[in-house]
């Protein structure tokens, strides 16, 4: 009996030890690291440590929490993951329920950079998508460097294009390269745009016009007019306008001097008005030169004048009214014609002929008028004189005439005769006289 009592009674103690070291390290530090499980004793390491003592995992082990590929693992505190870690389903953050591969519910903080990948074959799809929210005074994107919002940190995109579905503003004072749109080649210059305040340029359908009411200055900072455009050093002047395939010029010299170039060599430049209209030239005591850089009179012309007005004839003199306007008037007094011929020798080698008629003495000669034989008028020369100084003359192959001056003026016909048409024919000169 004493044999079976102690036996029960070691028994019972064995048992109260026993379960003493099993509550001890139940609830305190594992003895030491997982040991390696045998082979095909799978899930024989230490249980997950649960206290505030550190435990590490070495070799090739895991951790699993519930069934395999169905479990959950809740973490109130911090988790720090110093190696990789791999979630092949979606991670919430701040959510039970995330969406995405990363969903989180909140803000945000990065440290450094982000590298995403390609985008993905889905089309249509953002490589970043933001939506919902409903805070109108934050924005979507927003850089600073230290305390210092915006000011010192540059927020750069690099793309082939940006499509804003909204408006783009730009708060604060725009300065140099605050925001810029360059060209090909930047140099500094920028672009910028407002409805309405700081610029000055709206559009209007397809047009563009300038809302200040200053001066627009082109080339200078201190326009002296609505429009100022300063030459500058190109060697096409201060303004190009463009044809078809060709362009003028406005200013085109360095001398300061008004040079309106047409676009090509025979193109014309054209000063008009409308009907009721007038130009006028020289208001400021200037000369009007024709066919010289020089006039040294009101109208100075470098060549003939043809003055097509005024019902214009032959022998015909141009005379003023009281009024200074001018038209052509038929002498009817006064008038004398002095008429001489040549005949024209044929023979080998040709004979050169001349023959000469002069006014009578103190008239001038008004016009020269050459016939053949049969008195049919065949040139008509008519010259006009301010010094009796001058002499006219007018060449071709066929003939050579000249009109004289001094006390006795004239015409002169002088025939070529190596022309064989012309032989044989009496050429008359006549000379009209006032």
């Amino acid at each position: 009996m004493n044999t079976i009592k102690q036996s029960f009674i070691t028994i019972i103690i064995c048992l109260v030890i026993l379960t003493g070291v099993n509550l001890v390290y139940s609830y305190g530090p594992p003895p030491g690291s997982p040991p390696d499980c045998p082979i095909d004793y799978p899930g024989c390491a230490t249980p997950i440590n649960v206290s505030t003592t550190a435990q590490t995992f070495v070799g090739s082990k895991i951790l699993k929490v519930g069934s395999l590929g169905n479990g959950s693992l809740g973490i109130n505190g911090a988790l720090t993951v110093n190696g990789l870690g791999i979630f092949n389903s979606n991670v919430g953050i701040g959510t039970t329920n995330p969406g995405t591969k990363l969903d989180v519910n909140g803000n945000i903080s990065l440290g450094s950079r982000i590298f995403p990948g390609a985008l993905g074959t889905e089309s249509g799809y953002s490589l970043v998508h933001f939506k919902g929210g409903t805070d109108t005074a934050g924005g979507i994107v927003r850089a600073s460097k230290g305390t210092d919002d915006l000011a010192n940190a540059p927020l750069r995109f690099e793309a082939s294009s940006f499509t804003f579905g909204g408006n783009v503003n730009v708060g604060g004072n725009v300065s140099a390269n605050q925001f810029c749109l360059p060209g090909a080649n930047p140099t500094g210059g920028c672009i910028s745009a407002w409805p309405t305040g700081g610029g000055y340029w709206t559009l209007s359908g397809a047009n563009i016009y300038n809302t200040n009411t200053g001066n627009v200055g082109i080339g200078t900072a201190g326009p002296a007019a609505t429009l100022d455009v300063a030459r500058g050093t190109a060697s096409s002047g201060t303004a190009v306008f463009r044809g078809t395939n060709n362009w003028s010029h406005f200013n085109y010299s360095t001398s300061e001097n008004t040079y309106i170039r047409g676009g090509k060599p025979t193109s014309g430049v054209i000063i008009n008005d409308t009907a009721s209209g007038y130009v006028t030239l020289a208001t400021g005591g200037g000369n009007v030169g024709i066919g010289t850089l020089s006039p040294g009179a009101k109208l100075e012309v470098a060549g003939q004048v043809k003055i097509t007005g005024g019902s214009p004839g032959n022998a015909k003199v141009l005379t003023s009214d009281a009024n200074g306007l001018a038209s052509w008037q038929t002498v009817t007094s006064g008038v004398t014609r002095v008429t001489n011929s040549v005949y024209a020798t044929c023979g080998t080698p040709y004979k050169t002929s001349r023959v000469s008629v002069y006014c009578p003495s103190g008239k001038k000669v008004i016009s020269c008028e050459l016939s053949q034989s049969n008195l049919v008028p065949k040139y008509f020369y008519n010259f006009f004189y301010i010094d009796s100084g001058i002499s006219a003359y007018g060449v071709n192959s066929i003939y050579t005439y000249r009109v004289t001056s001094g006390s006795n003026e004239g015409c002169e016909l002088e025939v070529n005769l190596s022309y064989p048409s012309l032989c044989g024919l009496n050429w008359y000169v006549e000379a009209t006289c006032l």
